[in-house]
């Protein structure tokens, strides 16, 4: 089980917080890990430092980006991944 923070309120006195939890696989957790140590890290390196196959680390990533968690800033080759919190 995962958790992020989802923020509620427009201004900056009236935010509340609350952390949702988020069901993810092992793989995902992984790569949300190596993610936030290593943000510019390429899928390739992903397989290996996890272990899986690179088919595995798109099918993850692709799940990840589907539930708003994970997101990539500019360019394959010069981009960075982002972890988002709603």
């Amino acid at each position: 089980m995962y958790s992020f923070d989802y923020e509620i309120g427009s201004g900056t006195t009236d935010k509340t917080t609350y952390k949702l939890p988020i069901n993810l696989t092992l793989t995902e957790i992984r790569i949300l890990e190596e993610v936030r140590v290593y943000p510019s890290i390429t899928q390739t390196q992903l397989a290996m430092n996890i272990g899986i196959t690179t088919d595995g680390v798109r099918y993850a990533i692709k799940n990840l980006k589907s539930k708003g968690i994970l997101s990539r800033i500019g360019s394959r080759r010069n981009g960075t991944w982002t972890i988002l919190s709603k």
